[in-house]
């Protein structure tokens, strides 16, 4: 691993031979399989033990307690500064370190290496399902760390085209955009986006000439540096076989993101949708944004592929509205979640409906531990007569959240997907407090699956 991870990335990036990614291939599952029913215990947790089971339950309720994921982070801050010192102090920060590393660590992470991926990548087939693998690590944000992750994607890259157990189950890999472009750039782009679009009579989105006119000459080679990036990124993705999933930024960075993303697809997605946008439904006038990127991808002649998100910066958004305006702050998100949750369906059902004309044109991955919003989905799939198993249509959560409603979708046919994650604890961990934290909304949602988990624990208990 450290070896191959020292190697030099080379300067020139040969375009490897368009293939059709497994993502994008029909499975083969009939459409009259399993019905979904996440409440199905028999089925959904096969293969788990009845320990296992009590310890997510009681992990689950534990987790539902206020303030519990921001203690537990502050704790673990500490420990980690501290787990390396002689003394009381010490003893307690490894033994608390030890406690994570097998109980919430070991439910949300599948390890520290790469190979670690391999146990939970075949327990998900056992239901039919496929992996979305990262590396994930909080961000340094220099210009080493740039180079930094494009090697760390080269390995994982290599890794995925070079393991048996890999290659025909991993679907997706994640690409966070600030990994690679200096927030600062984002930033400007995003100002720059939005003062074109207010020139152009129609509002039209601009091309990537307008945006090198207008950016000084040490952004003008930043912003170059930026797309080469994301360019061998996408390429070393299409050569494993898999898609490229851009996660979301906050909205003061978001609209330098969707130009990036424009760009990769309107030169890579010609044939199917290789690369994939993230879509905040919890913004206003998401679903405006949405059509706007649909009519860009029609007049282009490419392929658009959508991450269908809620979103999950609603804190720091609310903050930073705050700091820009104290006396009347007007925030990006939408005032209810009754509202996110109607503009998520309606742009849900949009895409499908594009899908249902188009298969080969629109790509979908519904990421969403809402079981109302999967099964309008699966509705929407069989009213517009769009097969379980459409390569056009992808479901996800990450792992360890809501694990039934992904395993009742793998084994009822569909396209299902878990984020499995690995890295080191120091660098995964906290990212994923983080994570957890900015996603209560994903946590709520543990509250119906510890009503299933326990069905399960007491069927056993009482066969």
């Amino acid at each position: 691993h450290k070896s191959m991870a020292r190697r030099l990335f080379s300067l020139s990036f040969p375009s490897p031979p368009l293939r059709i990614p497994r993502f994008i291939q029909s499975r083969g599952y009939s459409v009259k399989s399993r019905k979904f029913d996440p409440e199905d215990v028999g089925c959904v947790w096969r293969g788990v033990g009845t320990g296992e089971l009590l310890a997510r339950y009681y992990l689950f309720r534990f987790s539902q307690l206020p303030v519990v994921i921001s203690t537990v982070r502050a704790m673990t801050r500490c420990a980690i500064e501290k787990r390396s010192g002689w003394g009381f102090r010490g003893f307690v920060s490894r033994l608390w370190i030890t406690w994570l590393k097998r109980g919430i660590f070991k439910l949300y992470v599948a390890g520290e290496e790469f190979q670690d991926c391999e146990r939970v990548v075949r327990f998900l087939s056992i239901f039919n399902m496929s992996a979305i693998i990262d590396h994930s690590k909080e961000e340094k944000r220099t210009s080493e760390s740039y180079a930094e992750t494009l090697k760390d994607k080269e390995y994982l890259f290599s890794q995925i085209r070079n393991s048996n157990w890999a290659k025909d189950t991993v679907q997706f890999v994640p690409i966070k955009p600030t990994s690679l472009i200096p927030p600062s750039l984002l930033e400007k782009i995003s100002e720059i986006s939005q003062d074109l679009q207010r020139e152009s009579p129609a509002g039209e989105i601009p091309g990537i000439p307008g945006f090198e006119a207008r950016l000084c000459p040490g952004d003008l080679q930043r912003f170059r540096e930026s797309r080469d990036y994301l360019r061998r990124v996408s390429e070393m993705a299409r050569e494993a076989g898999v898609g490229l999933l851009l996660d979301a930024e906050g909205t003061h960075l978001q609209e330098g993101v969707d130009v990036f993303a424009r760009d990769l697809m309107k030169n890579q997605n010609t044939k199917f949708p290789h690369i994939y946008n993230t879509y905040q439904m919890y913004l206003r006038g998401g679903d405006e944004k949405l059509k706007k990127d649909l009519n860009f991808a029609k007049s282009k002649g490419c392929c658009l592929g959508i991450k269908l998100v809620r979103g999950a910066y609603m804190t720091s958004e609310i903050e930073s509205a705050s700091l820009s305006d104290p006396e009347s702050p007007v925030s990006p998100i939408l005032p209810s979640k009754i509202e996110t949750d109607r503009q998520y369906d309606r742009c849900m059902e949009l895409v499908l409906g594009e899908i249902a004309q188009n298969p080969q044109g629109f790509g979908l991955l519904v990421a969403t531990h809402n079981r109302r919003s999967i099964s309008k989905a699966l509705e929407i799939m069989e009213s517009q007569g769009i097969p379980r198993d459409s390569p056009s249509v992808h479901f996800a959560q990450i792992m360890g959240l809501c694990d039934n409603l992904g395993h009742a979708l793998g084994t009822a046919g569909y396209n299902a997907h878990k984020l499995v994650l690995y890295g080191e604890f120091n660098d995964v961990f906290p990212w994923l407090l983080r994570r957890l934290d900015e996603n209560k909304d994903s946590l709520g949602a543990t509250v119906e699956e510890s009503r299933v988990i326990w069905q399960g624990i007491w069927e056993r208990l009482s066969s």
